[in-house]
């Protein structure tokens, strides 16, 4: 079992740096939805763009984990719970909104 988590993240630290991977199973497509939302969120609070036409990240990350708060606020507290989730470290991309 240890192996399959160690496996998902691979592939996710692999997706966050652009190497290109691929997911099979729906935990490691809502694993990678989770890393894109914050990939959105991040782009969100450093260019004030949004992602998509719809609901930006912003609301999404607020309406499914309860969030609260100014975007870069919300992007901190969304970036501990996907290290508590993944086992991910994003203290790099927390630190360059700062």
């Amino acid at each position: 079992m240890e192996s399959k988590n160690e496996e998902l993240k691979t592939k996710l630290v692999d997706a966050l740096t652009n190497k290109g991977t691929s997911f099979d199973g729906p935990a490691e497509v809502f694993a990678f939805r989770d890393i894109t939302l914050l990939r959105g969120l991040y782009m969100e609070c450093a260019t004030g763009m949004k992602m998509s036409r719809g609901v930006n990240c912003y609301a999404i990350a607020k309406r499914e984990y309860k969030l609260k708060g100014a975007k870069k606020r919300v992007f901190e507290q969304l970036a501990e719970i996907m290290k508590a989730k993944h086992g991910i470290d994003l203290t790099g991309l927390v630190a360059k909104l700062k």
